[in-house]
């Protein structure tokens, strides 16, 4: 009997092993044991991602998600495009956030790749050297003549403005006085010589910005003993740095070797300084390009020892133009200069200079002499 039940028992086992096989390889499960959600069954057709197929509830193509293994072979091409694309969308939003980040004012070498202030571009100064005409030399008149000046000065706006024969009489008001309250300019004048109760005379300088700093020289050999010339400089801060600027007014004797001591002395003023970026010189030097005195400033000649290093602006954006300036009214000679004053750091460069106030304004010439106003770019 025992005999007998054990036999039952054992048949009864392999009917329910047979059963169990045969149905666990009836098909192809691609359920996962952890989850109960079946995928699509590839036997039968092609995955089309319809309901019933290939539902990529947990295999989540668009997100990209490898935690669960699509078996199917164009859902796995589809996976590695997206995978590629994925890829490159973030290596583009990589490289878009390393440059953006670095091509604002916080991180980038240039400090902003921006248009407002990007160190690699020059600052724009603007200066201008104008003869007043001692009131003197000509009474007639003087207010109309100092209106065309303001005028000039409020429609081209220079940085800086190399004043001479700025001078007062006893019923005429300092004319860089003047100018600096028609136009709203900082300026400093320096008296060079005078006729006690007739008229004081110097020279000036106007800008648009603070002065830091002024100070001035006396150079040697007055005229007819008697008329002194001196150098006068001032120290603005402007948007990059500091900026020196240099104004003069030589004598008129025709003794060459005065004029070259006084160009001299002027060149070992501006140096005395010490500029660390290009500052400027500008004036009535009573002197033409091929004189002694030219030919020092610009490094083209020796005196005393010494070689200037001044750079004559003119030539370089008129090399064909002689640019007379004096007199206003039939120019023949060029006696008023800009030069730049190179720094220990860098140079300016000029970008373009014009003689300006050439024309009579309803049949007023503003001076003797004609302007002249150049721009530089100054790293």
């Amino acid at each position: 009997m025992k005999a007998h039940n054990c036999f039952l028992a054992l048949v009864f086992f392999l009917l329910i092993c047979t059963f169990v096989m045969s149905t666990a390889c009836g098909g192809d499960d691609d359920s996962d044991d952890d989850n109960y959600v079946a995928e699509d069954d590839d036997s039968s057709s092609p995955d089309d991602d319809s309901a019933g197929a290939d539902d990529d509830m947990w295999d989540d193509d668009s997100a990209d998600d490898d935690t669960f293994v699509d078996d199917d072979a164009n859902d796995d091409a589809n996976d590695d495009a997206n995978d590629d694309a994925d890829d490159d969308i973030n290596d583009d939003l990589d490289d878009d956030i390393d440059d953006d980040t670095n091509d604002d004012d916080t991180g980038d070498d240039d400090t902003a790749d921006d248009d407002t202030a990007d160190d690699d571009e020059p600052e724009i100064i603007t200066v201008l050297t104008f003869n007043l005409q001692n009131p003197i030399w000509n009474i007639f008149n003087v207010d109309d003549r100092t209106q065309i000046v303001a005028d000039f000065i409020l429609e081209r706006q220079p940085d800086f403005i190399a004043f001479q024969e700025a001078a007062e009489l006893a019923l005429i008001q300092n004319r860089a006085e003047a100018l600096a309250e028609m136009t709203g300019y900082n300026y400093v004048w320096q008296e060079t010589h005078s006729i006690p109760l007739v008229f004081d005379e110097g020279i000036a300088i106007m800008t648009k910005r603070p002065i830091d700093w002024t100070d001035y020289d006396r150079l040697s050999h007055p005229d007819l003993s008697l008329f002194r010339r001196a150098v006068l400089g001032v120290r603005v801060n402007m948007d990059r740095g500091d900026v020196y600027f240099f104004c003069s007014h030589m004598t008129t004797a025709n003794n060459q070797t005065e004029k070259a001591d006084q160009a001299l002395e002027i060149w070992q003023f501006v140096q005395a300084q010490g500029l660390e970026r290009s500052g400027f010189f500008a004036g009535d030097l009573n002197a033409e390009p091929d004189t002694l005195a030219m030919s020092f400033l610009r490094g083209e000649a020796q005196h005393d020892g010494y070689t200037g290093d001044f750079f004559d602006a003119w030539p370089e954006t008129h090399p064909l133009d002689p640019g007379f300036t004096h007199p206003s009214d039939d120019p023949e000679k060029r006696i008023d200069y800009i030069y730049i004053a190179p720094g220990t750091r860098d140079d300016a460069l000029s970008m373009e200079c014009e003689r300006v106030m050439t024309e009579p304004v309803n049949g007023v010439m503003a001076s003797d002499h004609i302007g002249v106003l150049c721009r530089f770019e100054v790293p």
